[in-house]
């Protein structure tokens, strides 16, 4: 069995103010491997919880953006996407600039 595998994944971290309190137990108490991490990702897609969340994705991500076009619609009021033009996956290597400018932007409008 391999190491991470071993210990729960939430032992290391610590609470942060910006997840509430009943998400925080739910994690707590579930995440014990990560086998348990789908389990997670569907109750975060099934539940709107009031924590702002930016998707930043390219436009030729096409594994990922449709999935992810769905969970933005169904969690409109805290879901933001930008979508990155002329990029693939792994958005924040292949277009940076833009990626921070997304990030920084995001999190300015969250202060």
């Amino acid at each position: 069995m391999a190491i991470w595998k071993q210990k729960p994944i939430l032992n290391k971290v610590e609470k942060k103010d910006a997840i509430p309190d009943l998400v925080w137990r739910f994690l707590s108490q579930r995440v014990q491997n990560d086998e348990e991490i789908n389990t997670i990702l569907k109750w975060f897609r099934q539940v709107e919880i009031n924590i702002p969340t930016l998707y930043v994705m390219g436009e030729e991500d096409y594994m990922f953006l449709p999935s992810v076009r769905q969970v933005v619609e169904k969690h409109y009021r805290s879901s933001k996407l930008f979508v990155i033009e002329n990029c693939g996956h792994v958005v924040n290597v292949e277009q940076p600039s833009q990626f921070n400018q997304a990030v920084i932007t995001f999190l300015k409008s969250k202060a």
